[in-house]
């Protein structure tokens, strides 16, 4: 239950893509902050023939602010483009009613045990009335997801469109020239991957015999949903996001691939716009795929001995992820709706990016430039893409037809009428950079196959769109130039002043869920004190694992939402915990928790046994033969192997992998050590006080002292 709005009303658009406020990644908000209702700072700004002065300022204020925020484009331009996705009506519904899902994107890859200490992700803890958890297992989370997976599938395997997995699965591979890359590491091999030649790479044997490494190598490959906004092991915030992360696969777990919550969460939105769920489907497909190169590269590599990414072709970056995005779209993907406070909202458009520029370096860490530059490689260029493209990319005969018709640049972003460039040296140039007008259309006739009649008629549609897409752009600047000379001449007169509106800043509405059992959840965590080790929290942990720890001691049915509004409560109080939210309304936002000594009563420590250490009995001399050789390899656990930075609770499953791994990489030659005898270990440290004891029920804990 949320508390009544602190402020005024919000406009329609910016009930779905919110009211932004501050300064988010170098873009000023306070610019829409005083007129009310709040604003989106989406809505396009026309010409309005009969402004006042005041008027005609706010609207260069307002369209430079849209300048600054939409890579130099006004929301009128991208309107202009046919770019705005709540502005273009969709003329069909996506069709991909019976394709089906790729095996490595199947379910059980999705649903596998996690550890015990990276619980699920809870959906609702905002605005949202939804409960339940980012799981496959969760139905409405799959069935949103199967959209996605359809269309990765079909990219994946459609040899059409497949040069470049091609490539990069069966393809020659060179080893660059040591002269040719710079900064790399002393005596580190670096590769580059080729196509095959058409005939190989489109035969049957080949065709075959790609899809079938694919399916053997993809197997094993993982699947999660996490907060792209934390730390994937620990789910505590950090200061960067993720859209997807890649975890290669160790000695405890299998290569995993991790998809942001957030940019599944506008699928959620069942009032969403038909034009932005297709935009949110492609773009979590193309996601997917991004990762599954990741994933695949870790696969061809060995967990102790990993080797860098390679270089596609004459690439001179070296990012799988990118370099096949920019193989299906011409470049890269980002959305318009982009520096928000909140995470999980609609995109409102993409704009598409090249890819081989010095702007990308910074993606690359850990892989060098080569030498060799591509002659735009000061360029950076910004081209919004028609919503229509998204419409054909969820088109079963666009796949069949056109692109089989067409080959692999059949699926590039397009058309892309108008481009803002900007220059390293230079910067940013004045002018937009634009395409010719169209020739004269392909002509269709009787004799053509479907699939070359289909091409014909892409083609037509697409020239259209140009053709529409550069008489609008015209509209806008005539537009434009007529309203800056108005405002020239009022300025030239010097008798006009101008003020802004003044309002309250907006307050998106605190979410704050009761808690009617509050009691109850206070009575149980006192009679679970010691089982939930609730006396060696003395760390900050996520909302939502602290919740997963009493959900498995058996608390009956909390929800999330019953757990957060527990934990606000206790922070008024200031007794038992203290909660701190992050990320913002009005998508569901994350929370950190740590231990407050206030409220718990007193009790007498618990009495801790020391397993026995003395003696001539054979677990005796076997426990003092292992202590030593055991406290090394822990340790080395504990300084980053199974543990990241800010984490303290490991799976006692995964940590045993681990540590009888590390032992006998280390010289242990007897037997391996067994559950019981890694049991007396930690009591001989917990007795001690040092380092290592036991947390919630599966959990090996690092305690506060020692280290």
């Amino acid at each position: 239950m949320a508390l009544p709005r602190a402020s005024g009303p919000k406009t329609s658009l910016a009930e779905i893509y919110s009211h932004l406020t501050g300064v988010v990644s170098g873009i000023n908000h306070t610019v829409i902050r005083d007129n009310v209702p709040f604003k989106s700072g989406l809505t396009p700004i026309y010409a309005n023939p009969y402004a006042g002065f005041d008027e005609l300022v706010e609207e260069e204020v307002l369209q430079q602010y849209q300048r600054d925020r939409f890579h130099t484009f006004t929301t009128e331009e991208l309107e202009a483009l046919e770019s705005l996705a709540f502005q273009r009506p969709v003329e069909q519904p996506e069709n991909l009613d019976g394709l089906p899902i790729h095996d490595i994107f199947r379910r059980e890859n999705w649903a596998h045990p996690r550890p015990l200490n990276q619980g699920s992700w809870p959906i609702g803890l905002g605005t949202d009335e939804s409960d339940g958890f980012w799981d496959v297992n969760n139905n409405d989370v799959w069935n949103i997801l199967q959209p996605c997976l359809k269309l990765a599938t079909v990219i994946l395997t459609n040899h059409n469109t497949s040069p470049w997995w091609d490539a990069f699965l069966m393809g020659a591979r060179r080893k660059v020239d040591q002269a040719d890359v710079t900064a790399g590491k002393p005596g580190q091999d670096y590769y580059r991957f080729f196509r095959r030649t058409p005939a190989d790479a489109n035969s049957d044997d080949g065709i075959r015999d790609i899809q079938e490494r694919l399916f053997r190598m993809g197997s094993s490959i993982e699947f999660d949903i996490v907060c792209g906004c934390s730390e994937w092991s620990t789910g505590l915030p950090t200061t960067s996001m993720f859209h997807g992360i890649t975890v290669p696969k160790n000695w405890w777990h299998a290569t995993k691939c991790c998809l942001d919550l957030y940019d599944i969460q506008p699928l959620l939105n069942k009032n969403m716009h038909p034009a932005e769920r297709l935009l949110s489907q492609f773009s979590l497909a193309s996601t997917i795929l991004h990762e599954l190169a990741h994933a695949l590269h870790a696969e061809m590599t060995s967990i102790d001995f990993k080797i860098p990414e390679p270089y596609f072709e004459d690439e001179c970056l070296a990012e799988l992820g990118f370099s096949m995005e920019n193989a299906l779209c011409g470049g890269m993907a980002d959305k318009i709706n982009d520096h928000t406070n909140a995470g999980g909202l609609p995109y409102a458009g993409f704009v598409l990016a090249d890819w081989n520029t010095l702007h990308n370096e910074y993606r690359c860490e850990g892989n060098p430039t080569i030498a060799a530059k591509p002659s735009g490689w000061l360029y950076e260029r910004i081209s919004p893409v028609p919503v229509e493209y998204f419409q054909y990319f969820h088109d079963t005969g666009f796949w069949n037809y056109h692109v089989r018709g067409n080959g692999p640049t059949a699926t590039h972003m397009g058309p892309l009428p108008a481009s803002s460039v900007y220059i390293f040296g230079q910067g940013q140039q004045e002018d937009f950079d634009e395409i010719p007008t169209p020739g004269i259309d392909p002509v269709m006739d009787d004799s053509m196959t479907v699939a070359q009649k289909t091409a014909v008629l892409v083609e037509t549609r697409r020239n259209a769109t140009t053709r529409r897409i550069q008489s609008a752009m015209q509209r806008t600047a005539a537009q434009r130039t007529y309203r800056t000379a108005r405002l020239n001449a009022a300025r030239a007169s010097g008798t006009q002043s101008y003020s802004r509106p003044n309002a309250a800043p907006y307050l998106e509405p605190i979410f704050t869920p009761l808690c009617p059992r509050f009691d109850l959840i206070v009575q149980f965590l006192f009679s679970r004190r010691q089982e939930l080790a609730l006396d060696t929290l003395h760390f900050t942990i996520a909302e939502h694992q602290l919740y997963w720890y009493i959900v498995r001691e058996g608390f009956i049915s909390p929800t999330p939402r019953e757990w957060r509004g527990f934990l606000q409560r206790c922070t008024k109080e200031n007794v038992l915990f203290r909660w701190k939210e992050y990320l913002f309304p009005p998508t569901p936002t994350q929370g950190t928790v740590v231990r407050v000594a206030n409220g718990w009563p007193i009790v007498p420590p618990p009495i801790k046994m020391c397993p026995p250490s003395s003696g001539d009995s054979p677990a005796a001399v076997r426990f003092r033969t292992m202590l030593k050789p055991f406290k090394g390899c822990m340790t080395a656990l504990g300084t980053g192997n199974v543990y990241e930075p800010g984490q303290y609770d490991a799976d006692k499953r995964v940590l045993l992998i681990a540590l009888r791994k590390i032992m006998k990489l280390n010289g242990w030659t007897s037997s391996s050590i067994t559950d019981d005898e890694f049991d007396d270990f930690i009591r001989y440290y917990e007795f001690h006080g040092r380092k290592w004891g036991f947390g919630p029920a599966g959990i090996i804990r690092k305690t506060e002292f020692g280290w």
